[in-house]
Formats: C-alpha cells, sequence, structure tokens
C-alpha cells in the first residue's frame, strides 16, 4: 500500500505567513534550501553540511550564500552523539549555526505547510527511507526536490525529471543539484509541474480504496 498526501493542505499555504517564515530563518534574499527530518544519520545531514558549505563557498562573493533551515528532531532513537559531531563540524565548514544553518525543531502542524511554501528547494539527501512522505509535501506546495537515489524513490519518480537524484553521502552531487535548481528558473518550474503530476497519483483516498482491497482478499480466505 503506497502512501498519501493531502495536496489540497500544502498547496494552500498562506504566502504572507511563507514570506514572515523565510524572514524568521534569516533568509530575506538568500537562497531558502529545506531539510525535513532533522539532524540524524539516516537523513544524511553530514552530507548535506558539506553541499551548503560548498555553495556558500562559492556564492559567497555575490552574498547569495543559502541558509539552510532543519525541521524537525524529534526521535525515539539517541542520536545526540552523531547531532553534536556535525553540529561542532560547522565552524570548520565555514557555517555559522543560526546564519546559514537554522535548527528550526519540530514546529506547528499548521505551520509546516508555510515551510515548503517558503523554501527554494528540499534538500532530502537519505541513506535510507521508508518513503519519503517529506518529498510529496514538498512537490504538493510546488517544491522542487532533490533526494537521494534510492530504490524506494524509484517507486514513485523518475531521475532529473520529477526530481534530480543524486548517489548517497556523495556530496559533491548533492551541492552541484542544489545549485542547478537554486540557479535554473526553467528547471525549477519543471521540476514544480512534474511534481505536481506525482503527488496528484497519491491520494488518501487512493491509499484507502488499497487498504479495502487488501482487506476484501483477506477476507475470502
Amino acid at each position: 500500500v503506497h502512501n498519501g498526501v493531502d495536496v489540497a493542505r500544502f498547496r494552500s499555504a498562506d504566502p504572507d505567513l511563507a514570506a514572515a517564515l523565510r524572514q524568521r530563518a534569516g533568509a530575506g534574499d538568500r537562497p531558502l534550501i529545506l531539510a525535513v527530518g532533522g539532524i540524524e544519520p539516516r537523513k544524511g545531514s553530514d552530507t548535506l553540511m558539506a553541499a551548503v558549505s560548498a555553495l556558500s563557498s562559492s556564492r559567497g562573493r555575490s552574498g547569495r550564500r543559502p541558509v539552510l533551515a532543519v525541521v524537525g528532531g524529534h526521535s525515539f532513537q539517541d542520536y545526540r552523539e552523531y547531532r553534536d559531531r556535525v553540529l561542532a563540524s560547522l565552524p570548520g565548514l565555514g557555517l555559522r549555526l543560526d546564519d546559514d544553518v537554522v535548527l528550526l525543531g519540530t514546529v506547528p502542524d499548521a505551520e509546516l505547510p508555510g515551510w515548503y511554501a517558503a523554501a527554494d528547494v528540499l534538500a532530502f539527501p537519505s541513506t535510507k527511507e521508508g518513503w519519503g512522505l517529506a518529498v510529496l509535501e514538498a512537490m504538493s506546495a510546488g517544491l522542487p526536490v532533490v533526494a537521494s537515489d534510492l530504490p524506494v524513490f524509484r517507486e514513485y519518480l523518475r531521475p532529473g525529471q520529477d526530481a534530480l537524484m543524486v548517489p548517497v553521502d556523495d556530496a559533491a552531487a548533492l551541492t552541484a543539484a542544489l545549485g542547478a535548481v537554486l540557479d535554473d528558473a526553467a528547471l525549477a518550474g519543471r521540476l514544480r509541474t512534474a511534481g505536481y503530476q506525482v503527488c496528484a497519483r497519491f491520494t488518501w483516498d487512493r491509499c484507502a480504496a488499497e487498504h479495502q482491497r487488501i482487506y476484501a482478499d483477506l477476507k475470502w480466505r
């Protein structure tokens, strides 16, 4: 059974809220990269920090250093050691906490669509995923996606057409893909259009119907 997404909820974010959230993250006229899921090994956070560092170095003279906003962080697993190590690496990467990297923590549910609407690209460099619901949420909001090239994503994404997909733990490839989306408005527009088409296929009604078919099959066995 495939997961679903409430397309209308994420597509109807308040533009004023999105603008306010962008200011809260300190983006202003800087590119805003969104990551969802907190800082943990499975989310490829160390690779993402290295990519943001490379983007910042290449854009520093123009004043267009990106801001990485990280949503989430609550987990039943203890990732404090990994999280502390990633955050401790920021100065060496030339990144400043609360400036280049902003940790938002768990945000109110009503605010989440606004964060997708506020950002310029979703960075989702996971090392493993069961599905990756944040990808569909971002696409519903019209946010281009850069994700790891995992088998689960190939169940519903076409690399290079619906999203840009990069090898796991490849900071250079992630840097190039994020930079491409941020620099190429036409590419971002194509990904946005394709994303709308993808998420339209994965409604909660479809998810419920798939459950019903399985239950009906089990009933008569």
